[in-house]
């Protein structure tokens, strides 16, 4: 934790630093240390002052800059009247949220939102010898699809979902087998 030192402690550090003797043991250098130590203290002061403005789950001052910064939210969790604990809760999600671009990270957000989730990633069928590096049956780009088979609807998890997905996968929907 930061802490803002006061000027005198920072003045009698600086004079500690001064070597011994009567030419720089006068008032003037007294005063100039001073001078030197006052500026410093409130620097430190300001310093400590954003400790807690580094990241939005503890600002108060940078607060609506967080909110702009990272816009509204996608998932529309932001409409409505927040508190500020919950306007920080919700911006500090944001911040710290990762891609979450495994297929088990995609089936645990389903668990959080309460709703079973199946990914399926499909292999490409390649029948028969690749002629010119092409192959005879099947695209390779069906390797970029993911295929999520939800137990039920839910527009603010399908919209997390292809959030977190890698960007060069495609994800289609199905819910109760019907797509969506």
């Amino acid at each position: 934790m930061i802490v803002g030192r006061s000027a005198d402690t920072i003045a009698s550090e600086l004079r500690s630093l001064l070597p011994p003797g009567s030419a720089l043991s006068g008032p003037n250098v007294a005063a100039l240390m001073q001078a030197f130590a006052s500026a410093r203290a409130i620097l430190e002061g300001d310093v400590a002052a954003l400790q807690n403005e580094f990241c939005p789950g503890t600002s108060v001052l940078l607060l609506q800059d967080y909110q702009d910064l990272l816009g509204p939210d996608p998932s529309g969790r932001d409409v409505g009247s927040l508190t500020d604990d919950e306007l920080r809760a919700l911006l500090q999600a944001r911040w710290t949220a990762t891609g979450g671009a495994r297929i088990v990270d995609i089936e645990g957000m389903g668990t959080s939102y309460g709703i079973a989730v199946t990914v399926t990633e499909p292999e490409p069928a390649i029948c028969g010898v690749a002629k010119c590096g092409a192959a005879t049956c099947s695209q390779h780009t069906l390797r970029f699809y993911w295929f999520c088979d939800l137990a039920e609807d839910n527009a603010g998890l399908r919209t997390q979902i292809e959030l977190a997905a890698p960007a060069d996968t495609i994800v289609l929907f199905r819910v109760n087998g019907e797509w969506v």
